[in-house]
């Protein structure tokens, strides 16, 4: 199996725009895979802003059906959603 190095990368921009957006106090204090939505570490409005955020750093497009919680429910999965936007897309 390959080790897929860029993925490690999005892991650490999603953590950093996610900490621009929530607090980086708040991303110190969990683990790539916390449920942020269950946590309460992060809400609808923070949501549109992290999207954004993720469209302008990765050039990817977010659209109306991606906004689902699957894709957005820790730091893993939004590095798992970005991943199949610049690779499948």
């Amino acid at each position: 199996m390959m080790v897929n190095v860029p993925q490690i990368d999005r892991r650490g921009t999603v953590r950093e725009l996610l900490a621009e957006v929530v607090g980086t106090q708040v991303v110190q204090g969990i683990v790539d895979d916390d449920h942020l939505f269950e946590r309460m570490l992060l809400d609808s409005l923070h949501l549109i802003t992290l999207v954004s955020s993720l469209e302008e750093r990765f050039r990817v497009a977010v659209a109306p059906e991606d906004l689902v919680p699957e894709n957005f429910e820790s730091i893993d999965a939004i590095a798992e959603f970005v991943t199949s936007k610049t690779s499948g897309a």
